[in-house]
């Protein structure tokens, strides 16, 4: 009968399914200060491949005004190519 067929569907109370982790709440966001002009690349170590001058020292000169670290060639603290 089909009052049968709807008690075989129940899940028995040892097969609960297991409850979902909540979502950690995200932090609430900070005053964000900006960064310095001369800090914004701060940290990056860059090397330039394929740009011929005057537009290789433009590109070299901007980065070097950001903060970053220039390197003729590849180097094992290079960051960026």
């Amino acid at each position: 009968s089909p009052a049968q067929k709807t008690s075989d569907k129940r899940e028995s109370p040892k097969s609960k399914p297991e409850p979902k982790p909540k979502p950690k709440p995200k932090p609430k966001a900070k005053s964000v200060e900006p960064v310095p002009y001369n800090r914004i690349m701060e940290g990056v170590v860059f090397v330039l491949s394929g740009f011929q001058n005057p537009f290789r020292g433009e590109l070299r000169d901007k980065a070097l005004a950001m903060g970053a670290r220039y390197r003729p060639d590849w180097t094992p603290d290079s960051t960026h190519l």
